[in-house]
């Protein structure tokens, strides 16, 4: 016969969205100890920390604060274009979770 599990309890009274909340955040704890980051924000760090611009090729862009989804956006000094670090990659307008 296996133990009872403790957290059973816990997470029976949690409503739907709380558990949808739960379970994403431990997806992202997951992600974090097999991949060293959590966030499509953290991977764009780690991996494209100052992308170039993707209008003029500008090397070296102004940081412009982060797009609602927390990834840091960038505006070219020269064309003035605004872009994220993900612009110009395959996850440039991804809305699935990083886990799928």
């Amino acid at each position: 016969m296996g133990a009872t599990n403790p957290y059973s309890g816990l997470v029976g009274g949690l409503s739907a969205g709380e558990l949808e909340l739960l379970r994403d955040a431990v997806e992202e704890r997951r992600l974090r100890e097999e991949l060293g980051f959590g966030t499509l924000a953290e991977a764009a760090e780690l991996y494209r920390s100052a992308p170039p611009c993707p209008s003029c090729g500008e090397p070296s862009p102004w940081r412009d604060g982060r797009a609602p989804s927390g990834v840091r956006r960038w505006r070219c000094p020269s064309c003035g274009a605004r872009f994220t670090s993900l612009s110009g990659t395959v996850l440039e307008n991804c809305k699935k979770p990083l886990a799928t």
